[in-house]
């Protein structure tokens, strides 16, 4: 009797793009070029303004880009909610 292999459920890598893409509209700061040019000098600026934009299709070689700049929606988010805090 063979041996049937089960199959792993693949990970839809869209779905968790699209939950970063959530994140980045919504805490992405006005100066998030210069912040993720800190984080990934290698990348120009007009690459990372696609990304944002989601002109490009997102591949592998550009993961490394939503990575950086959900860092960057994610830490000025922690600033805002710090800032709310200090006012109320």
């Amino acid at each position: 009797m063979t041996k049937i292999k089960e199959k792993k459920e693949k990970q839809d890598v869209r779905l968790h793009i699209a939950k970063a893409f959530v994140i980045i509209n919504e805490h992405l700061p006005d100066n998030y070029v210069q912040e993720v040019r800190k984080k990934l000098p290698e990348v120009s600026s007009g690459v990372i303004r696609n990304v944002k934009n989601q002109a490009n299709k997102i591949t592998d070689n550009k993961l490394n880009v939503v990575n950086a700049l959900v860092e960057v929606a994610l830490a000025n988010k922690e600033e805002k909610e710090k800032l709310q805090s200090l006012i109320n």
